[in-house]
Parts: C-alpha cells; sequence; structure tokens
C-alpha cells in the first residue's frame, strides 16, 4: 500500500489499512514524497481502507472502503 504527496503545501496524505494496520505516511517529509508498506496478508481478508489529509494536530479523514488482499 502506498501514500503519495504531490503538492508542497504543508499537508500530509496517510493511507490506513484497518484490520491490519499498516499505515503508510507522507507526514514529516518534504514532497514530492511516497511511503511505501508491503507485506504477507492471508487472500479475500476484509480490511478498511481509509484515506487522510493531515497538517499538524489537524486531520480530516474517509470514510473508508472494504476492499479484500
Amino acid at each position: 500500500m502506498g501514500a503519495w504527496d504531490g503538492l508542497a503545501d504543508g499537508y500530509g496524505i496517510a493511507a490506513h489499512l484497518a484490520g491490519d494496520y499498516r499505515i503508510a505516511t507522507t507526514a514529516g517529509h518534504a514532497s514530492p514524497y511516497t511511503d511505501y508498506v508491503s507485506g504477507d496478508i492471508p487472500e479475500d481478508t476484509p480490511l478498511i481502507l481509509r484515506a487522510y489529509v493531515v497538517k499538524g494536530g489537524d486531520v480530516a479523514y474517509s470514510l473508508g472502503k472494504t476492499v479484500y488482499s
């Protein structure tokens, strides 16, 4: 899973995979930046994927989407 931020606007992007608790984030890095996380997840495992926009302590996030490995 990856998170990509191509704008130098002070915001960071994060992707969170609930159920497996993996996070890819661009927070704290200069743009452009991409962060990847990987690992084995059993096939057909339901997980919730959420996207976040972060700046300082402020966070905006998506409601989430069920995805399958």
